[in-house]
């Protein structure tokens, strides 16, 4: 194995313990957080620590406070509000473009993955659709949109729903997730667009309140 391909793994690996780190609150809140005590603590070279904290500063979990030092970026509720309302619109986009370029035989996967997740055990609902959703967005095939989206994941992202605690909707949701489905089958992209607002919006007002 290569010298940059190694690095490059390890660099991966201390990306994804850092991430899964802050996501879950192991980190505290306004502590500078080093490449020397990170690189200790996970016995790595600073490099890989220091490639990583690039990719985490870029998107959004770790920001570079001039003249002090890395620190966790931290997110009011407004924030988070307007990330979802970002998400909304964005979301809205994806599944136009999905029934704009949808085949039919891929409506039958999309439709059969739908089907698949419902019926697992999953209790979480978001985690339960995840790979539906992620279907949604490969077939809609929108770089441009995907970027977009990956700039807001540091404040939402099915890794921190997971955390998130309080009641919420199954069945209203999946009622939606349903309809949507049928909307995408039958090509009605305006109906499509709201349905998918509305789900959002749901999702958005769980988490602000929890």
């Amino acid at each position: 194995m290569s010298e940059d391909i190694m690095r490059s793994t390890m660099s991966e690996k201390v990306y994804e313990v850092l991430k899964e780190k802050i996501i879950y609150d192991q980190i505290p809140k306004k502590e500078k957080i080093t490449e020397q005590g990170i690189a200790k603590q996970l016995k790595v070279s600073p490099t890989p620590v220091r490639e990583a904290f690039k990719r985490l500063t870029s998107e959004g979990f770790l920001e570079q406070v001039p003249y002090k030092g890395v620190f966790l970026k931290e997110y009011s509720q407004d924030d988070i509000r307007e990330a979802y309302l970002v998400r909304q619109k964005l979301q809205g986009v994806i599944i136009q473009l999905l029934i704009e370029k949808i085949k039919d035989e891929e409506i039958e996967l999309l439709e059969k993955e739908l089907q698949n997740c419902l019926s697992s055990e999953e209790e979480n609902i978001f985690v339960r659709l995840h790979s539906y959703y992620e279907m949604i967005f490969h077939l809609a095939k929108s770089n441009v949109v995907m970027q977009s989206l990956l700039a807001i994941n540091a404040l939402i992202n099915i890794d921190i729903l997971k955390k998130v605690k309080g009641s919420f909707d199954n069945d209203k949701y999946i009622f939606n997730c349903l309809k949507l489905m049928d909307t995408i089958k039958k090509r009605h992209i305006t109906e499509a667009i709201i349905l998918c607002e509305e789900m959002v919006n749901q999702t958005m007002e769980y988490v602000l309140q929890n």
